[in-house]
């Protein structure tokens, strides 16, 4: 997988944005936003995939552990089904700015 940047494998990411809640943000993430007005990141906890139908951006992705070590990252482009490896509890979504 790329690498996302300042982020690398094994380090403990501390997060900053918002967490998805409920199912119809959780569903929509950071679609139909442009980049503009994207909050820096936002959080999925207890995820196993994300998408990115809809996005106007690529995305900077972070797969999480449930002590917030990276796992894995990578860079994403929109109309993307995203596939979390094993031992991922949170994906956090960053706009690539």
């Amino acid at each position: 997988m790329k690498s996302s940047g300042d982020v690398h494998v094994g380090m403990t990411y501390i997060r900053s944005g918002p967490i998805a809640q409920g199912y119809r943000q959780r569903r929509k993430g950071l679609a139909r936003i442009n980049l503009t007005d994207a909050p820096a990141e936002l959080s999925f906890e207890r995820c196993r995939s994300i998408h990115t139908f809809g996005m106007r951006f690529d995305l900077s992705v972070l797969f999480l552990d449930r002590n917030n070590r990276v796992i894995a990252s990578r860079i994403t482009k929109p109309r993307r089904l995203v596939i979390a490896p094993r031992g991922t509890y949170t994906i956090v979504e960053r706009p690539l700015r």
